[in-house]
């Protein structure tokens, strides 16, 4: 496969020289320049009615914005009319689109064309700035202002790059407003939404080695299209190919890369994987080392990173969901047996019951769900085992037990052999939870709580709690009748004879939280406390060092009990690889601390994001990044 990564050259376009340094001066380093051509001045009727668009790309969700966006362009309009620059205007209306936005608005000017070259360029500002756009197409029903701008950088205010741990972060960044896909937010990325809206991945585990992903957006044809290439860190390209439709980040170490009439997986060497990629009418992206493709014959293909093709059974597949790869195993849907379920093993490529399923779902702890007439269950041997009729619903299994759903409103376990283990009949069950340390926690119709063993069996007997949260480290944290909160051990007796703590929080790295009204402490497992200080709050041991809050600020604590700076800063971060960031109260800018408080950088600086794996974090001061590794040292600039 071979094209051409097309960059967009704006012709005939109305502009003037405050914007054209306004892009030069913000860009630095673009994908493509903006150049620019004067129109003739006389060629525009500058006393005329305009019913303006601007079609433009927004690095942030512009729904979150788009009253304040109106209102800015409104309020901009008003002053121009109070200026007698326009006689009237219409207020500005927004529509939203997948790829790009419009902002119409008509007006009646009283412009001569440098006045009009002035107003475009605020408006264009007002965009920028509230959108972080990177694209324009402005145009006017008269036909005699028409432009395209690609590439514009916002301002530098608009600017924001954040470290990314999990998924959990794309909720983070929805919430400030970015616009940024899901699949991009994965464990130990950086993202960063850079000036000209384009988003950039950085691998975080090796600084230098891994790849960029760059969206070039154009506008071709009346409407806007995008060009994805791989960009490695060096700045060169991972190959000459560009994809129109997508280009995934690299898992099990592909990307999936799509462009019209073409689909297929490239490694980070740049060799595509299968040889057949003009016959793949789709394909999904690979997953704990598994990926998919559907060919001509509607066919859904399961191939591992060889591109082998698992499937020894004979059988075709209209789907295997990736999703249900789990112990081993892989749910495929049976052309042949009317679209049914069953089990693909991974290994041998056999299917693993000759008995085919209304639904299935992915192995846990050994079993796998399934339901015909009949809710039931499957081992990896295949053997089935079906429940009582009165059941309707089964859930994992944890520790060789499953909840199940009774009917309405009721629940019970059952055992590997399909069996009740609950049968108190005096007992109306209302919530069973999934096992967790040998005991799973059950719920009564009234609302209290407590907690049963593999065998049924009821472990505290001198009453049921008004609360109780699972077993973690041997401990549950249970609400007894006097409104207290307590530690249940698993010999069915509690941590404090008396308690006085208005709640407490699961044990964590052996010690458990325990709080007043006003104040917070750890215990140990024996029920001691481990400072003599009172905190306003704690957060739980990692690393063997907590963080506390008290009026003074914030500090770490040892199992002793023992602060480990005698500084207290604004706020802090987590331990990671033997350093937590710190804003220190004097300069408000960040640091870092050891586990034995020592203060790792000389001077503070204005942003610390966490030491990774490597021995390296990344650090930004006056604008520029930098990172570092353990001993402070500055060892590349990015």
């Amino acid at each position: 496969m071979s094209a051409t990564l097309k960059t967009f050259t704006s012709k005939n376009m109305l502009i003037n020289d405050d914007l054209y340094e306004y892009i030069n001066e913000e860009s630095h380093s673009l994908l493509s320049e903006v150049d620019v051509d004067e129109v003739d001045d006389d060629s525009i009727d500058t006393h005329n009615s305009h019913n303006l668009k601007f079609d433009f790309t927004s690095g942030r969700n512009v729904d979150t914005i788009s009253d304040k966006l109106k209102s800015k362009v409104s309020e901009f309009l008003e002053i121009e009319k109070s200026n007698n620059r326009i006689s009237d205007f219409s207020e500005p209306e927004l529509s939203t689109g997948d790829l790009f936005h419009t902002l119409s608005f008509s007006f009646s000017q009283s412009y001569d064309i440098h006045e009009l070259n002035n107003a475009l360029v605020k408006i264009l500002r007002i965009i920028i700035s509230m959108t972080i756009s990177g694209t324009f197409h402005i145009k006017s029903s008269s036909g005699q202002i028409n432009c395209n701008l690609q590439n514009i950088p916002a301002r530098k205010e608009s600017c924001h790059s954040f470290m990314v741990y999990d998924e959990g972060f794309y909720d983070f960044f929805k919430e400030y407003g970015f616009n940024i896909p899901k699949e991009t937010i994965l464990k130990s990325f950086i993202a960063s939404l850079v000036k000209n809206g384009v988003l950039y991945c950085l691998d975080t585990k090796n600084w230098k080695l891994y790849s960029l992903y760059i969206a070039n957006l154009n506008f071709e044809n009346g409407s806007f299209s995008y060009y994805v290439k791989i960009v490695k860190t060096d700045g060169s390209f991972l190959t000459d190919d560009c994809f129109k439709h997508e280009c995934t980040v690299f898992n099990s170490g592909y990307s999936l890369v799509k462009s019209v009439g073409f689909c297929n997986f490239i490694d980070t060497n740049g060799n595509y994987l299968l040889s057949n990629a003009d016959k793949i009418k789709s394909a999904k992206a690979f997953k704990n080392g598994y990926a998919t493709f559907t060919d001509s014959s509607n066919t859904e293909r399961l191939i591992d990173t060889s591109g082998k093709e698992i499937n020894n059974s004979g059988k075709t597949f209209s789907s295997c969901d990736l999703n249900t790869i789990s112990e081993g195993f892989i749910v495929v849907k049976v052309i042949e047996h009317d679209d049914l379920f069953n089990y693909l093993n991974l290994e041998t490529g056999e299917l693993l019951s000759e008995t085919y399923f209304k639904e299935a779902y992915q192995f846990y702890d050994g079993y796998g769900i399934i339901l015909n007439s009949k809710s039931g269950f499957i081992d990896k041997n295949g053997k089935i085992v079906y429940t009582d009729d009165s059941v309707t619903d089964i859930m994992y299994f944890k520790d060789g037990i499953a909840p199940v759903e009774i009917g309405c409103n009721n629940m019970n376990y059952i055992n590997t052999d399909g069996l009740f283990i609950i049968n108190n009949k005096n007992l109306k069950i209302i919530t069973c939870n999934t096992f967790s340390e040998g005991f799973g926690r059950i719920e009564q119709d009234d609302g209290t709580e407590n907690f049963v063993d593999k065998d049924g069996n009821i472990l505290y007997n001198r009453g049921w709690f008004l609360r109780a949260n699972d077993f973690k480290e041997g401990f549950a944290v249970v609400k007894t009748a006097d409104n207290k909160e307590n530690f249940l051990k698993t010999d069915g007796t509690l941590l404090f004879a008396n308690s006085k703590y208005t709640s407490c929080n699961n044990f964590h790295n052996g010690y458990g939280i325990v709080n007043t009204k006003a104040s917070a402490n750890f215990v140990d497992t024996s029920g001691n406390l481990i400072s003599n200080n009172w905190f306003n709050s704690v957060e739980s041991f990692h690393c063997d060092r907590a963080k506390v809050s008290s009026s003074c600020g914030v500090n770490f604590i040892k199992p002793n009990g023992e602060t480990i700076s005698s500084e207290w800063f604004m706020s802090s971060g987590w331990f990671h690889f033997g350093f937590a960031t710190v804003r220190r109260p004097g300069t408000m800018k960040w640091n870092y601390i050891d586990t034995e408080g020592k203060i790792l950088l000389e001077n503070d600086v204005d942003i610390c994001d966490d030491f990774n794996e490597n021995g390296t974090a990344m650090i930004q001061n006056n604008g520029m990044r930098l990172v570092i590794d353990r001993n402070g040292n500055i060892i590349s600039f990015l």
